[in-house]
């Protein structure tokens, strides 16, 4: 061991930018998913959104997909964790991957235990879930019991059991002297902190009821229509709301926001320079632990000032729907003053490539301030609790006929209910 005070000298800092690297490599790399033919809905989605399921399956063939670091990386570990206890040389004694096709829906069950008669489905989970799960003897999320009792429902079986992995390996000491943990080891001594397996009948009537969603979702894909935007639908299972991390989220919300746009013939002006549009805003509720969350959620069109000022600005990797990173330039000794000490100055960073385009409009609009009272509200924090993001809309210019180029946006901005800043911003910063 190297005492501490070897290292004293060190001078330790943050450092996001590598963070930013790393994880514009990722998403480059396998941040890209390619749709196939779509054909019917598949058991592991049947618990999210309805609307986003028929958003996903109307996308062209060859439509590229682009997913969230969080989600890509998930899949890929759990995806990992499945094959090793796949391949673990079950014999007769059970059929891994087992794929299901029936008339509204398909899939591939994990594991299929016919002599036993039990369908096993497999996830993997943090550390604090695992404890949940285990000590309160209750699924992760709903949409797990569906998707598993689907499975069983459809081979015959009389027993569905939902085994999650934890994959943290096992538990911190925290998590281990807590008062859940050590409830559940009084009733199970010696219990696993990798693994633990609830069961539970299987239920015709619940998998009869998926089958009427996939049905539904087929009709309205033949009929070129949409189901309402939903969060409780059919089954009583609700939709925990991520829409962030959606892949279709874009398309949903000009859906939505054309269905409620007032119908006229009339055109529509483009708004002055600058001037936010209308703000669409909408709620969420999430559940955690045993807690729900109300989240608050808004939505406005904008663009990137001051790209020429930025000469390092790679062009020709900026597309549509590229992520764009907000942060409070708080030093910045330009522009007004938000609260008299801070900078009201947002700056734009493409997060594929960890490149600055430029500042969120501050003079001829209250953009930039807009986000700095949702960030100052926040704490500055950016995670569960909230964030402030946008994504590309357009890339103007470039041509013959405008040599300079623009960059179009949408921002949108999220927070719990107790961190959503009050109606209306800060008085006027000072110039």
């Amino acid at each position: 061991m190297i005492p501490t005070e070897k290292i004293a000298h060190l001078v330790i800092r943050h450092d996001p930018a590598l963070v930013q690297l790393i994880e514009g490599k990722l998403i480059e790399a396998y941040g890209f998913d390619v749709t196939s033919a779509w054909t019917k809905p598949r058991a592991s989605g049947i618990g999210d959104c309805e609307l986003a399921l028929v958003f996903k399956a109307l996308l062209p063939e060859g439509t590229v997909i682009r997913k969230h670091l969080r989600n890509f990386l998930s899949t890929r570990m759990g995806t990992f964790i499945h094959e090793l206890i796949q391949n673990a040389n079950w014999g007769d004694e059970a059929i891994a991957e087992d794929e299901i096709d029936r008339e509204f829906m398909r899939g591939h069950s994990d594991l299929f235990m016919k002599q036993a008669g039990i369908e096993p489905d497999l996830k993997t989970v943090f550390a604090d879930d695992f404890v949940d799960v285990a000590a309160n003897c209750r699924p992760q999320k709903n949409s797990h019991v569906v998707q598993a009792n689907w499975y069983a429902v459809m081979h015959g079986c009389k027993r569905v059991a939902l085994v999650y992995i934890n994959r943290n390996l096992k538990l911190t000491d925290h998590l281990r002297r807590s008062q859940a943990w050590q409830t559940y080891l009084r009733q199970y001594p010696g219990a696993s902190e990798t693994m633990v397996a609830i069961a539970f009948d299987a239920d015709p009537r619940l998998a009869a009821a998926a089958n009427r969603k996939a049905k539904r979702i087929i009709e309205h894909v033949a009929a070129g229509t949409l189901p309402e935007y939903d969060p409780l639908p059919e089954m009583l299972v609700p939709y925990k709301g991520e829409c962030h991390f959606c892949e279709v989220r874009q398309l949903c919300l000009e859906a939505r926001e054309r269905k409620a746009a007032p119908k006229s013939s009339a055109p529509v002006e483009d708004p002055a320079p600058y001037e936010i549009p209308q703000v669409v805003t909408w709620h969420n509720l999430t559940q955690e632990n045993g807690k729900t969350t109300r989240l608050f959620w808004q939505n406005w069109k904008s663009k990137v000032v001051g790209t020429t000022h930025h000469d390092a600005i790679p062009w020709d990797r900026l597309q549509s729907g590229d992520r764009l990173d907000l942060e409070w330039d708080q030093q910045n000794p330009d522009g007004p003053r938000f609260l008299e000490k801070f900078a009201q100055a947002i700056q734009v960073i493409h997060r594929p490539t960890a490149a600055i385009l430029g500042h969120l409009p501050s003079t001829k609009s209250a953009t930039a301030g807009k986000v700095c009272w949702h960030l100052y509200h926040l704490g500055l924090l950016d995670g569960r609790n909230g964030e402030a993001f946008a994504l590309i809309t357009e890339i103007t210019g470039g041509t013959e006929d405008k040599a300079n180029r623009g960059i179009n946006l949408e921002v949108t901005l999220c927070a719990a209910d107790g961190l959503v800043p009050p109606d209306g911003l800060p008085p006027p910063p000072s110039a």
